[in-house]
């Protein structure tokens, strides 16, 4: 399953940060690493939070776009009722 996510990097603390919606009307979870974009960095730091966070292998999670952008989509393998909770909780969370 793939979804977006809007990182911000290098932030005081690594933590889920609500939903932004795009101007083009794209819903994308907002996800605070406390790690610089340098090197893949903060990519590596979002894939290791999302992995802690939803207890799911980092194998089984891909960036497959923006792995040099804030905005980015996401494929998680394997897991799609986990991810359709993760995204219905963080959407419930914030509208």
């Amino acid at each position: 399953m793939i979804f977006n996510i809007r990182l911000n990097p290098k932030s005081s603390k690594t933590s889920i940060d609500g939903v932004w919606i795009s101007p083009e009307g794209e819903k994308y979870i907002k996800i605070s690493v406390n790690t610089p974009p340098i090197d893949g960095k903060a990519n590596k730091s979002l894939i290791e939070f999302l992995s802690k966070h939803l207890k799911i292998a980092k194998t089984n999670i891909k960036i497959v776009k923006g792995e040099h952008d804030r905005n980015k989509s996401v494929e998680i393998y394997g897991y799609d009722e986990v991810v359709k909770e993760f995204l219905k909780e963080n959407d419930s969370n914030n509208n």
